[in-house]
């Protein structure tokens, strides 16, 4: 699971600069809100539509 935290946080730090999310660091936010945050960014990026 560490691994996958990781991989979501560098993805979403790197892709498309976020540093945090409701106002609380990345490592404050669950990975779960990160999956989902991830998620709806490259849904969005595939559409065309901006974040």
């Amino acid at each position: 699971m560490k691994l996958l935290r990781h991989a979501v946080m560098d993805k979403l730090q790197k892709q498309f600069g976020v540093q945090q999310v409701g106002g609380k660091p990345l490592n404050d936010v669950s990975t779960t809100e990160m999956h989902d945050l991830l998620g709806r960014l490259e849904m969005e990026q595939r559409s065309g539509r901006s974040a």
